[in-house]
């Protein structure tokens, strides 16, 4: 039985039923995709090539699968311009998510340009041009068979679109440049516009909208933690510069319509990028790796005379140990940074210039790549500054980020704030309320222990044990202890009789769900506490 959901008509105003985004696909739609059935009628066949490109067929020629007499097409350099193979039209529907696939090598080393793979996509009358997907290109003078991949969702006011091969220029005439085999246009993904909205847990991101600050609510060099590269300070978010003390980071209070708060990221040395990146952790990744994905987010500069006014974002994908990841995923930075080892990026948005207004940037249809979490483990969301001019003082702020399965970015889920808070004390908590800036000497967040002292006298040790509020993502995270009653660092206070004195705590046991540790004096323990077990 079809997988159902209900989306709510507004006609209507009744719920019906509707099936999932991956019902109704369409398999293989080229009439002749490995050339055989032209080869034996001497003619195209479901293939339509433009003037002046001739093209052959081989038998068993640099066989990509061994057969003895296998069909494939050449390109062969008979003119001095650029040559095209279209397949035949398909007709398509908005939203829908066509994928384009073909097996190239190249046959010589005369070549001067690479085979590029690519959908056209039209109007009704199949000659009004709307747009072209990005390009899938086998590298020029690679004899290697390469499958070349394009993925896109099919633009609105397309009703046509098309498989293309193209040649931009050629090497020696007469000589055969590229082959090309087992070619697919398919469907993979049903287009339907409600298809995700309004579907609760579609955002993989957690904190999209930057409303969670349990580390503090503003991060510069003086504070702790500070606001140096790779360190968490948002909850989920760390942020990522070009050295440390690039940008102060504090709750932006005048978000757009709809959200509570914002990153508001000030520049602290100019000439430098940063970026905010958020890493899922393998189980919450699976749902996006080999799928079509969609990311999205609002961000707006803070003054028309900013020099840092635009942005970019990936998602990168971990090829490695599960979890087990590199934080500081930048190798080299620059307009497209380099990345460290094991993280892949499986796609780059172009520059995206901001204004003093509130935008939503999209960036729909991209196809993670990996199919399989042998080859990927963990997804990676990362939106930086791709400038090296920003002037002290200049302002980027940035919220409601989403993640989704889908071809195209919907409405930012906006979850209830308690949910919120749970999703993020998986990895970071503190005993402080939630506003609460985590310190020593504050009067705040105190717990209180009290019970037998081991071996009856004032020498012997006092154990303990607490609850966390929400299962840790590991049993290995870092805890860290705060005195309520001196600015004494890692130390409880605890009382004997009437005499309170520092000591030192000492923690023999964690799990997902509790702690529990032991103080030198006493029988009443009291102090504070965080955990963090973040990827």
């Amino acid at each position: 039985m079809a997988e159902m959901f209900l989306k709510y008509d507004s006609v209507s105003r009744k719920f019906i039923a509707r099936s999932n985004v991956f019902e109704n696909i369409t398999p293989n739609t080229l009439q002749d995709p490995s050339f055989e059935r032209t080869a034996a009628a001497g003619a195209w066949y479901g293939w339509e090539p433009k003037a002046g490109v001739e093209w052959l067929f081989g038998t068993g020629v640099n066989s990509r699968d061994g057969a003895a007499n296998k069909s494939y097409a050449y390109i062969t350099d008979t003119n001095t311009a650029a040559q095209y193979l279209p397949a035949t039209w398909q007709r398509v529907n908005y939203g829908d998510v066509w994928q384009a696939s073909a097996w190239a090598c190249c046959s010589g080393t005369s070549i001067i340009s690479g085979l590029h793979a690519y959908i056209d996509w039209y109007r009704e009358d199949k000659t009004t041009f709307v747009a072209s997907s990005r390009l899938a290109t086998h590298p020029k003078e690679s004899t290697a068979w390469t499958q070349l991949t394009v993925a896109e969702m099919c633009p609105a006011d397309a009703v046509f679109a098309r498989l293309i091969f193209w040649c931009e220029a050629k090497g020696a005439p007469g000589v055969h440049i590229w082959i090309v085999d087992d070619c697919s246009f398919e469907k993979i993904q049903n287009g339907d516009p409600a298809a995700n909205l309004g579907l609760p847990g579609r955002n993989g991101i957690i904190n999209g909208c930057m409303r969670l600050w349990q580390r503090g609510s503003s991060f510069t060099a003086a504070t702790v933690p500070d606001n140096g590269d790779d360190h968490y300070l948002i909850d989920r978010w760390i942020l990522l510069s070009d050295g440390n003390d690039i940008v102060d980071i504090t709750q932006g209070t005048a978000p757009p319509r709809g959200s509570y708060r914002s990153a508001s990221l000030q520049v602290e040395t100019a000439n430098k990028q940063f970026g905010l990146l958020q890493i899922l952790e393998a189980r919450d990744s699976a749902r996006f790796i080999g799928n079509i994905v969609s990311l999205s987010f609002k961000a707006k500069m803070g003054a028309s005379d900013d020099n840092t006014h635009s942005l970019k974002a990936c998602i990168l994908t971990w090829r490695s140990t599960a979890d087990a990841v590199t934080s500081d995923i930048v190798d080299v930075w620059g307009a497209t940074p380099t990345f460290v080892a094991n993280w892949t990026s499986e796609n780059m948005s172009g520059s995206k210039p901001l204004t003093t207004s509130w935008q939503t940037i999209t960036m729909d249809s991209i196809k993670i790549v990996p199919t399989s979490l042998s080859v990927a483990t963990n997804i990676a969301v990362f939106i930086f500054c791709d400038q090296t001019n920003g002037v002290v003082d200049d302002v980027i702020e940035i919220t409601d980020v989403q993640l989704e399965v889908g071809p195209y970015a919907t409405p930012f889920e906006h979850r209830p704030f308690a949910l919120e808070v749970e999703l993020c004390q998986r990895y970071y908590e503190k005993s402080f309320n939630i506003d609460t800036t985590p310190a020593v000497n504050i009067g705040a967040g105190e717990l209180f222990a009290s019970g037998p002292v081991d071996g009856g006298g004032f020498g012997g040790n006092m154990y303990f044990s607490f609850f966390f509020k929400t299962r840790k993502r590991t049993s290995t995270g870092t805890m860290k202890y705060y005195n309520q009653k001196s600015t004494t660092v890692d130390t409880w206070s605890t009382y004997s009789a009437t005499v309170r004195a520092d000591s030192a705590l000492t923690k023999d046991s964690l799990t997902e769900v509790s702690w529990g540790g032991y103080v030198q004096r006493g029988s009443l323990a009291l102090g504070a506490f965080t955990i963090e077990c973040e990827l």
